[in-house]
């Protein structure tokens, strides 16, 4: 199964098939009834990066023994502020001097050997795009055994036992093959 992000949404595809059959759009859930996909599960595999729980995580209560919850407010409220803004002066900034010598040898050896007569224009941007994010993820949706369905006679079919585990709001949880 695939996990695609398009527009702000993940959808979960099957193998060999154009439909979804989860996502995180909830006009395509209620008009197609599709199953839920939960968009922090999602933004895990993809690694998109959760301010708000970095934030709590990074100033936990423990390390604020000897100062006041108001403190702590504030360290967490800077912390998110300057990450957000970071960000917003990085998003010009796509490649690293890393990134760009990279793809420079990675073009020369691609165009140096080049057995599939591929222009210069070509070889750039395939491996312009290898370094991009995907916009597609292998992942298998995690199983739990329900004996409610497991019946004496299918003692040989165990896995007819199977069915998806969902969290607490309903939602399929996912994870990255």
């Amino acid at each position: 199964m695939k996990l695609q992000k398009e527009d702000g949404y993940y959808y979960l595809m099957e193998d060999g098939n154009d439909i979804a059959i989860a996502t995180t759009d909830q006009s395509f859930i209620d008009e197609l009834g599709a199953m839920k996909l939960s968009k922090q599960n999602c933004d895990e595999i993809f690694g998109v990066v959760d301010v708000e729980k970095l934030a709590y995580e990074t100033y936990e209560p423990e390390t604020f023994v000897n100062h006041s919850d108001m403190y702590r407010y504030l360290c967490i409220k800077f912390f998110k502020e300057g990450f957000n803004k970071a960000m917003e002066l990085n998003k010009d900034k796509l490649f690293t001097a890393d990134d760009m010598l990279k793809t420079t040898v990675e073009i020369w050896n691609t165009c140096k050997d080049n057995k599939h007569d591929e222009t210069f224009t070509q070889c750039f941007n395939k491996t312009l795009k290898s370094l991009q994010q995907p916009t597609e993820i292998e992942v298998e949706i995690e199983m739990r055994e329900d004996y409610l369905t497991w019946k004496q006679s299918d003692i040989e079919k165990m896995s007819d036992c199977l069915v998806p585990k969902l969290d607490e709001n309903g939602c399929l949880i996912l994870k990255k093959k």
